[in-house]
C-alpha cells in the first residue's frame, strides 16, 4: 500500500534494498548486510489471490453487503500450492473517494 492505495506487483520483479538512515548527516546503512537480516520467504507469507471488496450501506438490508471490485490471481502458483487468498474490505465512502 502506498499513499492509501493498493498496488499489485510481481515479487520476482521487485528489487528491495533495505537501508536505514538515523539522521540526515549520517550515511545510510545497508540493513541486509547484518547477519540478523537472514530473512527467508515461506509459504506462510505467500498469497496467490487478492480480492478487494467494497462494503455497502449496512442499513440497506435488501442490497448485497459486499461487492468484489478487484481480483488478482496467479494461476501457476494456485496450481502449484493451492489457493492462498487475502481479502481487503473497504467502505463505500473510501472507495468513492479513491475514484476521484
Amino acid at each position: 500500500m502506498r499513499k492509501g492505495k493498493i498496488y499489485f506487483e510481481e515479487m520476482a520483479d521487485m528489487v528491495i534494498t533495505g537501508t536505514f538512515q538515523l539522521a540526515g548527516n549520517i550515511a545510510p546503512v545497508n540493513i541486509m548486510a547484518s547477519p540478523l537480516a537472514a530473512w527467508r520467504r515461506t509459504i506462510e507469507s505467500l498469497r496467490n489471490q487478492v480480492k478487494i471488496l467494497v462494503e455497502h450501506d449496512k442499513d440497506d438490508k435488501a442490497a448485497a453487503k459486499y461487492e468484489v471490485v478487484a481480483t488478482a490471481q496467479d494461476e501457476e502458483s494456485v496450481t502449484k500450492y493451492g489457493l492462498l487468498e487475502d481479502v481487503y474490505k473497504i467502505d463505500a465512502e473510501d472507495a468513492a473517494e479513491d475514484q476521484r
